[in-house]
């Protein structure tokens, strides 16, 4: 991902709670010259100083070959976080001659992806993502045995580690601090649109600055 420097977030608390936050994520690998993208809901965890990300695909989902076609069985996936964004008009500059732009936070994280294959490691991780989306296994709970090992044998869960995390939050940090105030003004007066939170995180960057 290209990142100019003004753009380039290192704290690695923030990049991980961006990732916490807007975790429907895409999954992006290659196979033979032939590039395979998948959208799907992922976990986020640090273990011993390094960061996991785990989710599944269908098993009819023939992405998860690539986990291993590498001759050496070790090729690399890319997973990219993105949510936020919000165009910025030339009617927030100072600067007559000023282009319109595009503010977003992205994320992308690269890895080896390791499938998880005992039907306990499949369940485990449905079970986490139900956790973790609906706050509670109630429902799961009441589930039969053997229905939720057929529903787990039609799935492929995996866990990447996170071997170069790279994150753009490209913020107006380039323009002027009138110009910053004049898009957050904009941007937080549309508290429905998902331009709010552009402007949320430009504040955030305008206060500490």
């Amino acid at each position: 991902m290209y990142i100019p420097f003004h753009n380039r977030e290192a704290d690695r608390a923030k990049i991980i709670a961006f990732a916490r936050k807007y975790p429907f994520a895409t999954l992006v690998t290659t196979r033979d010259g032939k590039i395979t993208a998948t959208h799907l809901p992922v976990l986020v965890d640090e273990r011993d100083a390094e960061i996991f990300l785990t989710a599944h695909l269908a098993r009819a989902n023939t992405q998860w070959l690539d986990f291993a076609s590498d001759v050496d069985g070790t090729p690399d996936a890319l997973v990219i976080f993105q949510e936020p964004h919000a165009f910025i008009s030339t009617r927030h500059y100072e600067r007559p001659l000023s282009v319109p732009t595009w503010n977003y936070v992205a994320v992308h994280a690269y890895g080896v992806p390791r499938i998880l294959a005992r039907v306990t490691e499949r369940l485990q991780v449905v079970e986490r993502m139900v956790m973790q989306f609906e706050g509670t296994l109630e429902r799961w709970a009441l589930l039969p045995e053997d229905f939720k090992h057929a529903k787990a044998n039609g799935i492929v869960a995996f866990e990447l580690r996170v071997t170069r995390l790279d994150a753009r939050f490209k913020l107006s940090q380039d323009r002027s601090r009138v110009e910053q105030e004049n898009i957050v003004a904009a941007l937080s007066a549309r508290p429905e649109q998902i331009e709010y939170e552009i402007g949320a995180r430009m504040r955030e960057k305008l206060s500490t600055a």
